[in-house]
């Protein structure tokens, strides 16, 4: 995904649904990328999802429908002015496990459709439908073809997308649809296991759509450069504040002092100052090793692409082993060492371990100017709910006109005890 820098990534049979969801769903999700996926619960396999960059405005459809043949995530993509809907769909092939029918699933399909193709904005979808379209003559695919052709739908891939030959995965649009810039390429991720095994059975399709490139995402960060500070010159301002001269006062008053003054010091010698930066995965683990890796890896699969040989096929997945194993050791050394080095430091250890985990806690705010103003209207609007609650609880409790005997609080207990 970030070697091809990718704006979007749509995933089928992600088998989420586990207890150690949100470590896996960590480690798939670099920074600056967000995630929305939907698992089956109590059961395996299967499972939908679409990962994007954070300034890609995606959000999960209110009217996504819900469906026993096929799993569907329905998402409303908005970059700058454009809006499309993108449709990850999953069809588990039918098995005596699953009891499903191919004649279900196209009476489900096209009702999917019916409602679809009447949205006003572009649509794609995409996703793994397990029909070998490939085979024109067969009744299935032609039934879908047919299903398309009325919905006025085109379906873009074209070629084998399953190891064994055949074409399983879409990228359907409207007929007129100008969305899809280029034809669907397919390619050989080549994505191997920790053990060294090939981990998915399925190439991957990459396409251009006919979209405006978002901005890359800034955050704000507030810094302060304490390098700066000559010591000498701070001491000296130390020693002339109201602090040291005036000792005496509540402890109220010592503390606003203690705060105000030494506030205005941290501000005369090292001011706070702010910048946006880009965004960016965090790659300190990225080694020189691993880049030219990476290189062999590219250069390996050219050759394969010019040549189409089956030894240069296999050389190509050699390099690709090599550089997932690289992968994986440079980032087991590089959080090994980093931990190391921090083991002492519980706050910075405890937020090292919650973003391994993927328990990324990320503190939003309203936009604000003045922190005192914010808190203000905070404390304003939790004040107005409690006084809203109590209000209605006496309201209800006048127009009840229920009496009753209470027990006080101040009866005493007089048996015996146990």
């Amino acid at each position: 995904m970030l070697s091809n820098d990718a704006d979007i990534l749509a995933l089928t049979e992600t088998w989420l649904g586990t207890s150690i969801d949100k470590q896996v769903i960590s480690e798939i999700t670099p920074n600056g990328y967000s995630i929305h996926q939907i698992s089956i619960k109590g059961k395996t396999g299967g499972g939908v999802a679409v990962i994007h960059k954070s300034n890609i405005e995606i959000k999960r459809s209110k009217h996504a429908q819900t469906f026993t043949h096929f799993e569907l995530l329905e998402c409303d993509v908005v970059v700058k002015s454009q809006h499309f809907r993108l449709c990850v769909i999953y069809r588990p092939p039918p098995s005596r496990t699953n009891k499903l029918k191919n004649s279900t699933f196209f009476e489900e399909w096209s009702e999917f459709l019916d409602r679809l193709v009447v949205i006003p904005n572009e649509l794609l979808i995409t996703g793994d439908l397990n029909f070998h379209l490939d085979n024109v003559n067969a009744s299935d695919t032609r039934k879908f073809n047919e299903t398309l052709l009325d919905h006025g739908l085109v379906q873009h891939v074209q070629g084998p997308t399953h190891n064994k030959g055949h074409t399983l995965d879409v990228v359907i649009t409207r007929d007129n649809s100008m969305l899809v810039q280029t034809s669907p390429s397919i390619k050989d991720p080549c994505l191997f296991d920790q053990n060294g095994n090939l981990s998915g059975d399925h190439l991957a399709l990459f396409t251009s759509l006919k979209i405006s490139k978002p901005p890359k995402q800034r955050h704000t960060v507030s810094y302060r450069k304490f390098s700066d500070i000559k010591t000498t010159d701070f001491i000296q301002d130390l020693s002339c504040t109201k602090i040291v001269q005036n000792r005496e006062g509540s402890v109220e008053n010592i503390v606003n002092l203690y705060n105000t003054e030494l506030s205005s010091i941290i501000d005369r010698h090292a001011p706070l100052k702010s910048r946006n930066i880009i965004m960016r995965p965090n790659t300190e683990w990225y080694t020189d090793e691993l880049r030219l890796a990476k290189r062999d890896r590219r250069k390996a699969e050219r050759r394969m692409r010019k040549s189409n040989l089956t030894v240069h096929r296999q050389i190509f997945q050699d390099t690709c082993l090599k550089a997932s194993k690289l992968l994986l050791k440079s980032k087991k050394d590089y959080f090994s060492t980093k931990i190391s080095d921090i083991e002492h430091d519980q706050k910075q250890l405890h937020r090292l371990t919650n973003d391994l985990m993927g328990n990324r806690r990320e503190i939003i705010l309203p936009s604000h100017k003045d922190e005192k103003v914010l808190a203000d209207k905070f404390c304003e609007f939790f004040v107005g709910k409690i006084s809203a609650i109590r209000d209605n609880l006496t309201a209800k409790n006048d127009a009840s006109n229920y009496n009753r005997d209470t027990m006080r609080a101040d009866i005493k207990f007089e048996d015996s005890a146990l």
